[in-house]
């Protein structure tokens, strides 16, 4: 198991269909403060997803839209702690090699 750092950020522990705009809202502005806070431009950004216990494929749709967020901001995208249901939910929509390079 990976350990988190000081600068990860961390997922809501529920995430949802019907959470996923909130959540997306809340993220972007926490990777806005994390970016602006930053020294030096090639750190990545890093998220522990260890709290996250309740989902279903939308939290898929989150990673992939932090994922883009972060390459736009030219920045490498680092998931922490993922627990076993999601990978195996990454790997049946064919996303394991994305999200976990």
């Amino acid at each position: 198991m990976t350990t988190v750092t000081a600068a990860a950020l961390p997922l809501p522990s529920r995430l949802v269909m019907d959470d996923q705009p909130q959540a997306w809202l809340a993220l972007e502005a926490s990777l806005r403060q994390h970016l602006q806070a930053q020294t030096v431009s090639a750190t990545p950004v890093v998220l522990d997803l260890a709290p996250l216990q309740q989902f279903d494929s939308s939290a898929l749709s989150l990673l992939l839209q932090t994922q883009r967020w972060c390459q736009q901001q030219q920045r490498q995208l680092l998931l922490l702690n993922a627990a076993p249901r999601l990978q195996e939910l990454a790997r049946v929509y064919g996303l394991q090699q994305l999200l976990w390079p």
